[in-house]
This record gives structure tokens, C-alpha cells and sequence, in this order.
């Protein structure tokens, strides 16, 4: 009785692999794969970088001096910093 109740709740845990797979393939510019494995964490950096990639393009392209595409730059960059830390722990 309450042996399969765990191994039926443990089953409807697992995630599988292809369908993340399929889901980062077509829609992984929304973070659907990481919202199907959840990986709440994973999906609010790969929001802020998005937020992080538009505003340094628009950072970049609005002007069209080398300062601002300084600045765009490194602000891709300071967004990409702490997603790679959290990648690099987990």
C-alpha cells in the first residue's frame, strides 16, 4: 500500500530528458525546459539575462559611440557572471 504510493509519487517526479530536450530545442528562448524540469531558480537568472541582453543592445545600438558599446558590453557580460557562478555550483 504505501510502498506504491511512493513509487507512484517518486514516477510523477521524474522528468524525462528528451521532452526537456525537445522543449529547450523549440522554446527554450521562453525557458519552458527549465519550467518543465523545475528549476525555478535557473528560470528567474535566464529571465534577468534576457532583460539584462536586451537592455545592453539597446545599449549598443542605440548610440553609436564606443562608450556605450563599452557599457553594453559589459553589462551582457555583468549578467552573464552570476549564471555561470549558480551553473558552476549546481
Amino acid at each position: 500500500g504505501d510502498h506504491a504510493f511512493h513509487r507512484n509519487l517518486h514516477q510523477a517526479q521524474t522528468r524525462s530528458g528528451f521532452a526537456a530536450f525537445l522543449l529547450w530545442f523549440f522554446l527554450g528562448s521562453f525557458g519552458a525546459h527549465l519550467m518543465y524540469l523545475r528549476r525555478w531558480t535557473m528560470l528567474i537568472f535566464h529571465y534577468v539575462l534576457a532583460i539584462f541582453t536586451v537592455v545592453a543592445f539597446v545599449m549598443v545600438f542605440r548610440n553609436n559611440n564606443i562608450h556605450s558599446l563599452g557599457v553594453g558590453l559589459a553589462a551582457l557580460w555583468m549578467a552573464c557572471v552570476p549564471v555561470g557562478i549558480y551553473n558552476f555550483g549546481s
